[in-house]
């Protein structure tokens, strides 16, 4: 079985140890926001995402990543604090799937830092 992990940072990490990152945030976050991992095994990719709470995002990142011929099979997004939320994919490759990890991390990373045009007729 091969596993590949890749973070936000191109840390490329050996799944069979224990990783843990001690990262605490009093307030502003943005310094540490976005944090994606994405992780591959076979077909599947599973997509850890921790980010500031932005109004559609995750109908934003789950459109980019069907766009990707990436199969979206289960989602969750929880909230984590006050204005931080938790996103988690899981997908499966489909056969016009050919986005580096790493690729994929910079892509997601670009959805969620794009800013965001609001019109005055939007109720979110």
């Amino acid at each position: 079985m091969v596993l590949n992990k890749i973070n936000s940072c191109g840390i490329n990490n050996n799944i069979e140890g224990t990783n843990s990152r001690d990262t605490s945030c009093d307030g502003d976050c943005s310094n540490i926001f976005p944090e994606i991992e994405v992780r591959v095994m076979g077909k599947e990719v599973l997509i850890e995402i921790h980010c500031e709470k932005q109004s559609g995002i995750e109908l934003k990142l789950l459109d980019h990543i069907e766009n990707l011929q990436l199969f979206v099979t289960g989602n969750s997004v929880l909230p984590f604090g006050k204005s931080a939320i938790s996103i988690t994919i899981i997908a499966q490759m489909g056969d016009g799937y050919k986005v580096k990890v790493h690729d994929l991390v910079k892509s997601i990373r670009q959805v969620l830092l794009k800013p965001q045009i609001r019109c005055e007729s939007d109720p979110y």
